[in-house]
């Protein structure tokens, strides 16, 4: 490793102090940083994330708003198992869907979504699970969509993982507590 100058390694430090206190960090990277740190590009032939489907017929914001149907379609194709890959822009497509802008639209879609939980687990990424609720819930604050949250939790059966039973409780928390904000 190469050592860093005095210089660098303070601002190396005052860097990361600034992450730990933030509420939100975006990184803004050039091309080139994804495969080299392990994550699938989109362009390369045969293993790129859109190798399977292309990006502006299914999961853009412009078909969301000029074909809604073609999005709908590809949402409603994650159900089938061999659909799904640890891919970013499968949350990506949900952030659209779920949009706040769009949440009395996509309401609809927070059952589906919910339900495939226990599907979406078998991805591998012990962290995917937590990933699709908070992109799921996450543009929604209507009592509507709480009680649907409510009702699917009621609604589990026994053998439903505990896990997935308190991450659903951890993206859930902002939406009950403005829920309970409406109510006061």
């Amino acid at each position: 490793m190469i050592p860093f100058s005095s210089q660098t390694s303070t601002n190396i430090e005052y860097a990361a102090e600034l992450l730990r206190k933030a509420k939100y960090a975006v990184v803004l990277t050039g091309a080139g940083i994804s495969t080299p740190s392990g994550i699938p590009d989109f362009r390369s032939e045969g293993t790129g994330l859109w190798s399977r489907d292309e990006p502006m017929e299914v999961a853009s914001l412009n078909t969301f708003r000029t074909a809604p149907e073609k999005f709908y379609a590809w949402f409603r194709s994650l159900a089938d198992v061999k659909n799904r890959r640890r891919e970013p822009w499968v949350l990506e497509g949900l952030d659209y869907l779920h949009h706040p802008l769009r949440a009395r639209a996509s309401a609809g879609y927070v059952m589906p979504s919910l339900e495939m939980l226990w599907e979406i687990q078998k991805t591998g990424d012990i962290f995917f699970p937590k990933r699709w609720l908070d992109a799921t819930l996450g543009g929604h604050s209507s009592p509507e969509v709480a009680g649907m949250v409510r009702a699917f939790l009621a609604g589990l059966p026994a053998n439903y993982p505990e896990r997935l039973k308190n991450i659903t409780l951890q993206s859930a928390d902002e939406l009950f507590r403005v829920e309970a904000a409406h109510r006061r």
